[in-house]
């Protein structure tokens, strides 16, 4: 229960940062709903602010982002 909340405190922090840039959450637990299975080991990729892509880690297909966190933990 932890990690979403400190997924969603990285992401408040980043988003004043993601303005204008690309940042990647690297290694964070996404839980998209309550109801839904989360995914571990996954990347978050912000762009202006707001999500664009969620993919497990070694997704080859991620976009690069200039901003790197790592949320492994």
């Amino acid at each position: 229960m932890l990690r979403p909340i400190l997924l969603l405190c990285a992401l408040s922090i980043a988003a004043p940062i993601a303005s204008g840039a690309d940042l990647a959450i690297v290694g964070a637990t996404v839980v998209a709903s309550p109801d839904a299975e989360s995914l571990r080991n996954a990347t978050v990729i912000v762009r202006d602010g707001r999500i664009q892509h969620i993919a497990p880690r070694d997704d080859k297909r991620q976009p690069e982002a200039k901003t790197r966190i790592d949320a492994t933990g």
